[in-house]
């Protein structure tokens, strides 16, 4: 068996090289070591976030691999880790390179003092096993950061104006956002841009999945809309 090939046997099934699981209803955790606290909670939260996602099935199950650093996945996953989390394309499973506290619900580097939502991490990887389809890359994350931020008291009026004008007037790479968690500019545009498409132009995804929505003429009307 040639090293390539065992490299992608791992990469399509970690499980070997992970010593603990824990399973909760179609989701299916894999560590290297005991993961504490209310896995369950954390779970609910991401089932409910991912329930608004286009063609969610209730059935799918789920893997995720808590993969830490200086795991010996990490460390295989050495092209990704640099990321928070990643959806391997052939068999979606779930990777998270960070630090990932259940008990906390924060996905945190190592020596780092910013921190992400675990829930919101898990629920915006797994959007992407549900949107296959090949888009823009602004739309494909804008709607993975849509579904996995989307709160029950999320305004368009106070909230998204307010990311829409950190957005237009910010110069800095990392924006924060209406929770008061800083993120990429990319993952903070694309969120915004895709927000005000749903929000304030009434459309739905199929729609925004036209060619004839482009990054360019949104962002322009996102600007008009600001200075209303």
């Amino acid at each position: 068996m040639t090293i390539g090939l065992i490299g992608k046997l791992l990469l399509w099934f970690p499980q070997p090289v992970f010593a603990d699981k824990v399973e909760y209803k179609n989701y299916t955790i894999y560590s290297n070591k005991e993961v504490k606290g209310d896995i369950g909670k954390i779970l609910n939260s991401v089932t409910e976030k991912i329930k608004r996602c286009e063609n969610y099935d209730p059935n799918h199950s789920h893997k995720i691999f808590l993969s830490e650093p200086g795991s010996f996945y990490n460390k295989f996953m050495f092209t990704q880790n640099e990321s928070y989390a990643y959806n391997s394309t052939f068999r979606h499973n779930i990777l998270i390179f960070p630090i990932a506290d259940f008990e906390r619900n924060t996905v945190t580097r190592p020596g780092s003092e910013m921190s992400y939502y675990l829930d919101q991490v898990i629920a915006h990887e797994i959007t992407h096993t549900f949107v296959t389809e090949d888009l823009p890359l602004w739309k494909k994350e804008g709607y993975a950061e849509y579904i996995s931020n989307f709160t029950d008291n999320y305004t368009e009026s106070g909230d998204l104006k307010k990311n829409a004008v950190t957005l237009l007037t910010s110069t800095d790479y990392f924006l924060m956002n209406e929770q008061g968690i800083l993120r990429p500019l990319p993952y903070f545009k694309s969120r915004t841009l895709i927000e005000y498409l749903f929000f304030i132009k009434g459309l739905t995804f199929e729609q925004i999945k036209s060619d004839q929505i482009t990054e360019e003429k949104t962002l322009e009307e996102l600007k008009n809309w600001v200075e209303e």
